[in-house]
């Protein structure tokens, strides 16, 4: 399997996949042209007690033949978010809280009116601390995104890759909130100025939900220059 992989991503493409251990048999299950120069596979792996995953694998041509550029376990799975403690940070929890409950409220000062985040415990533009949590419409626009390929901690394994979305909230007056960014059909890329919505999943085994964005697929709710901010 080895001798598939480019020679500079080995590590990278293994360290990333969930894989039966050990490793008895692997299946080619499909194959299909993918977006750009990508050849697209679908790998059955069986282990030890018939302990199998589903990782789709996508070629690039490499000196006279191909080899395997990305991998990722089928279906996609998104990391978790880790606390250290049972219970959250006290600035940030009624943040953390009204998620839980389906509902983004983000921090705003009751002497300046201005939209704060993250949360603190005094307010940067007038130095007030009367600060308090404010119900928000979860939605906005792609401000930046970045994509992880490296499972840089142990429960990141069979999790990547993922995009972390920086999004723009007109209804908070611009105030940017990063949040991971749920698999769209294709996984295409988001664009910047990109609308996008909230969405509240549930994770770990305490009924906790965790905001996640969606991209919008309407093209024409895409924020351009000239548009007006609400504050």
């Amino acid at each position: 399997m080895l001798a598939d992989l480019l020679p500079d991503r080995w590590q990278q493409i293994l360290g990333s996949l969930d894989l039966p251990a050990p490793l008895v048999q692997a299946e080619v299950t499909e194959g299909r042209a993918g977006a750009g120069a990508f050849v697209e596979t679908r790998l059955r792996c069986v282990g030890g007690g018939a302990d199998t995953r589903e990782v789709r694998l996508r070629w690039v041509a490499y000196e006279g033949s191909w080899r395997v550029r990305e991998a990722r376990n089928v279906p996609a799975r998104l990391p978790e978010p880790v606390f250290l403690a049972e219970e959250y940070p006290r600035v940030e929890a009624e943040h953390w809280e009204a998620m839980n409950r389906g509902e983004l409220r983000v921090q705003r000062c009751v002497t300046c009116q201005t939209w704060i985040w993250g949360p603190r415990h005094l307010c940067p533009s007038c130095r007030g601390f009367e600060l308090v949590f404010q119900p928000v419409a979860a939605e906005g626009f792609v401000y930046s995104w970045t994509r992880t390929v490296q499972p840089f901690e142990a429960s990141m394994v069979g999790r990547v890759p993922f995009v972390v979305a920086l999004v723009e909230l007109p209804h908070a007056g611009d105030v940017r909130v990063a949040a991971l960014l749920e698999p769209t059909p294709g996984e295409a890329d988001p664009a910047i100025g990109q609308a996008v919505d909230g969405v509240f999943v549930s994770y770990g085994d305490q009924d906790r939900r965790i905001l996640r964005w969606r991209l919008r697929d309407r093209a024409d709710e895409a924020r351009t220059e000239g548009d007006d901010r609400a504050h």
